[in-house]
């Protein structure tokens, strides 16, 4: 089986570069967020428009992405100001939910191998304690 790697939040910095890596490496390459990522270029990179706080939404989109081996994921929900918007109680709690609605809804119709989370500090542990 080809290894097949979806990159959720792929219009984000991280995520273009992860998803432009991965394809100029030859792995086939899904794309994820809510809108087209503008500096992804590369006509080899399939695209899908996922609002990962959309529940059902994002369970259809996961239904009809197969062979997906890998995951990168890079999407994040942000509040206004550093530490204080990672240590607020919603924050943490839809940055959680927007990675459960995918995972649970993935892993029901691809054999994931493995799952790389790709965040700063301020994304696990700001509200934990000072740097």
């Amino acid at each position: 089986m080809q290894n097949k790697v979806l990159v959720v939040g792929a219009s984000g910095l991280v995520g273009t570069a992860a998803a432009t890596s991965f394809a100029r490496a030859g792995w086939p390459v899904v794309a994820a967020s809510r809108r087209y990522p503008e500096l992804l270029d590369d006509a080899s990179i399939e695209f899908v428009s996922m609002d990962l706080q959309d529940k059902e939404a994002c369970a259809e989109i996961c239904q009809k992405l197969t062979g997906i081996t890998h995951v990168v994921y890079t999407a994040v929900y942000e509040l206004p100001g550093l530490v204080a918007g990672w240590s607020n109680p919603n924050q943490i709690r839809t940055n959680g939910q927007m990675l459960e609605n995918l995972l649970v809804s993935l892993t029901q119709s691809n054999r994931l191998q493995h799952v790389t989370l790709l965040q700063g500090t301020k994304a696990y542990g700001a509200m934990v304690g000072p740097m």
